[in-house]
């Protein structure tokens, strides 16, 4: 996979493109994070890398292109977890570290995440949430509130993920 992310950076012919990733390219496409013209190329904003996070819930992007690597805070992670492969937009701030948020997950690191199930209160509803067990952080699963408000506080559940994903 790393390989052909190579290739997105430095731009590949449309015809070169082998069958098991044209799925990968057109939700590139649809999210406009590559150039739509013969030679498909990433956009200079995005950057691909790997995912690390800390303890305290936030994360580093790890380009896998020279450069250092960017601050990714808890609510840009969406969704992503150690070690995944994600493709981030740099976000322009004229303070402080550079920062970077994670626009599409090219690849989990994991095959399967364990989540328990909460609950907060917002503007007086009960809103279920699943958070990611390791690192508190919110997971975010393709199933009904309505049918999450069914199951009991601290339902355990193991997430099976998908091979990339949007946002």
């Amino acid at each position: 996979m790393r390989e052909f992310i190579y290739k997105l950076i430095k731009g590949i012919d449309r015809k070169d493109i082998p069958r098991d990733k044209r799925d990968i390219v057109n939700d590139l496409l649809t999210l406009k994070i590559v150039t739509n013209k013969k030679t498909i190329k990433l956009k200079s904003k995005y950057i691909p890398g790997k995912v690390d996070i800390t303890q305290k819930g936030y994360g580093f992007l790890i380009p896998l292109s020279k450069g250092k690597d960017l601050l990714i805070e808890s609510y840009h992670l969406n969704s992503a977890s150690k070690g995944d492969l994600v493709i981030a937009e740099k976000l322009f701030n004229k303070k402080g570290r550079p920062k970077a948020k994670v626009v599409y997950i090219i690849e989990k690191a994991f095959a399967y995440t364990v989540g328990y199930l909460t609950f907060e209160i917002k503007n007086g509803k009960k809103i279920p949430l699943i958070r990611n067990i390791k690192t508190n952080l919110p997971i975010c699963v393709n199933v009904t509130k309505k049918a999450l408000k069914k199951l009991p506080p601290n339902a355990v559940f193991k997430i099976i993920h998908l091979q990339s994903r949007k946002f």
